[in-house]
C-alpha cells in the first residue's frame, strides 16, 4: 500500500493473496493484473473483487 503513490497504469502483483491490493489498485484506478501459486488466493480474490464490484475477467490473475 505505501507504494501506490508511485505507481499508476497497469499493475503487476506477485502473489496478490487474497486481493486486498487488488481491490485498492482498482479503486484507484488502475488496471491490476496478478500471479500467484495457490488457486485457493485465486479464487478469495476474484470473490472480493466481485463484492467490491470491479471486474474479475479471467485473464486478469494467473494460478499456477
Amino acid at each position: 500500500m505505501q507504494a501506490m503513490p508511485y505507481l499508476s497504469g497497469r499493475v503487476l502483483e506477485i502473489g496478490f493473496g487474497p486481493g486486498h491490493l487488488q481491490v485498492a489498485l482498482n479503486e484507484a484506478g488502475m488496471q491490476a493484473f496478478g500471479l500467484d501459486e495457490s488457486r485457493q488466493m485465486g479464487r478469495q480474490a476474484r470473490r472480493r473483487l466481485w463484492q467490491g464490484e470491479v471486474p474479475a475477467t479471467p485473464n486478469r490473475w494467473l494460478c499456477a
